[in-house]
């Protein structure tokens, strides 16, 4: 899961594997007024809506330690965020939430920058 900002264009992508193939990415392209922080943040609440709607426990890796602080945090207004800590409280142990260091390079996680997630998501925020 990453999101990206070029120019105006902003969105996220979510890739997910089925027995350690990689299946096709969901990719959303948000409005220009959203922050890469939203978008990272769309793309975490999207992969726990799809655990909660079809009953799978899975992992997220992100390298955005802003949402999973966000997340963490008591002192919430924001609607979203609200209504995004209650179906992470619905999903009880259904998710696992882990920061990842981008370009880390380590075997078993893709390079969140360089690699397959930013690469899918360029293409379809900005049409390359």
């Amino acid at each position: 899961m990453d999101a990206s900002r070029v120019g105006d264009n902003v969105g996220s992508a979510v890739c997910t594997f089925k027995n350690n193939i990689l299946s096709p990415p969901f990719c959303f392209k948000l409005e220009s007024f959203n922050t890469v922080l939203q978008a990272e943040l769309f793309g975490i609440y999207f992969a726990v809506c799809c655990a909660l709607e079809n009953g799978h426990k899975i992992n997220i890796y992100t390298d955005s330690l802003s949402s999973i602080q966000i997340l963490r945090s008591p002192n919430t207004k924001s609607d979203f965020v609200i209504k995004f800590k209650e179906n992470l409280s619905k999903a009880g142990g259904l998710i696992g939430l882990s920061w990842v260091k981008a370009d880390t390079g380590k075997q078993g996680l893709f390079s969140l920058r360089s690699g397959s997630v930013f690469k899918i998501l360029s293409r379809y925020v900005i049409g390359l």
